[in-house]
C-alpha cells in the first residue's frame, strides 16, 4: 500500500468519504489544484503505478471506489449507535437502579413462592402426563384401558358390517339417492 498526498475539492472529498470514485485531472495531480482539502490516501501498488503512468502521459486519474474503503479516516469520520442500540442502553440504565432496589425484596418472596408452587406444579404435571399417556394408548378414540390394552369400541361382526354397508343400516334411500352414488332420483 502506497500513500498519495492530494488536494481535493469539497465534492471530491465527500465522494471519497462516501466510498464513491472520483476523478482528478492532470493539472490537479500536478499540484495546480484549487481544492482546499489536503489529504493523504492509501492506494494499492497497482493503482499507484497506473497513477504515475497517467501523470507521465499527461492524463488524469480516476480513484476507484473500492480503494477508499481502506482509508484510515476513522478519526475524521464519526459513527454512532443505531436507534435500537440507544434504546437498549437507555432501558438498561433506567432499570438497573430499580432492579437494585427491588432485589432484596423479591428474592425471599421468590424462594417462598417456589416452596409453595413446586408441589402444585409437580402434581399438575403428573396428571397431565397420565392423561397424555392414556390418550396416546387409546388413540384418543375413547375406550377404557383393560389390562393395558384398549377395549374395542365395536365387535368384529359390527366392524365387518360397517366396512361393507357403512355406519347407517338404512343407506339405500338416503337423500333420495341410491346407495352407491347414483344421480338418478328414486321413485
Amino acid at each position: 500500500m502506497d500513500r498519495v498526498k492530494l488536494r481535493l475539492t469539497t465534492s471530491q472529498l465527500q465522494n471519497l468519504q462516501k466510498g464513491r470514485s472520483f476523478q482528478l485531472s492532470h493539472p490537479q495531480l500536478s499540484g495546480q489544484s484549487k481544492g482546499e482539502h489536503e489529504i493523504e490516501i492509501p492506494l494499492p501498488s497497482h493503482h499507484t503505478k497506473k497513477l504515475m503512468k497517467n501523470m507521465s502521459m499527461g492524463k488524469g486519474f480516476r480513484f476507484p471506489a473500492h480503494s477508499s474503503s481502506s482509508l484510515d479516516m476513522q478519526d475524521e469520520m464519526q459513527g454512532g449507535a443505531t436507534y435500537l442500540q440507544r434504546l437498549a442502553r437507555r432501558t438498561r440504565n433506567t432499570f438497573r437502579p430499580v432492579a437494585r432496589a427491588f432485589r432484596p425484596l423479591v428474592k425471599p418472596a421468590l424462594k417462598e413462592l417456589k416452596n409453595i408452587a413446586l408441589p402444585i406444579v409437580k402434581d399438575t404435571a403428573r396428571d397431565m402426563v397420565r392423561d397424555a399417556v392414556t390418550t396416546a394408548v387409546t388413540g384418543g378414540v375413547g375406550g377404557n384401558l383393560l389390562g393395558g390394552a384398549p377395549k374395542p369400541l365395536y365387535t368384529k361382526k359390527t366392524t365387518d358390517r360397517i366396512i361393507t354397508h357403512g355406519l347407517s343400516k338404512k343407506m339405500v334411500n338416503q337423500n333420495g339417492l341410491m346407495h352407491g352414488g347414483s344421480f338418478l332420483p328414486l321413485g
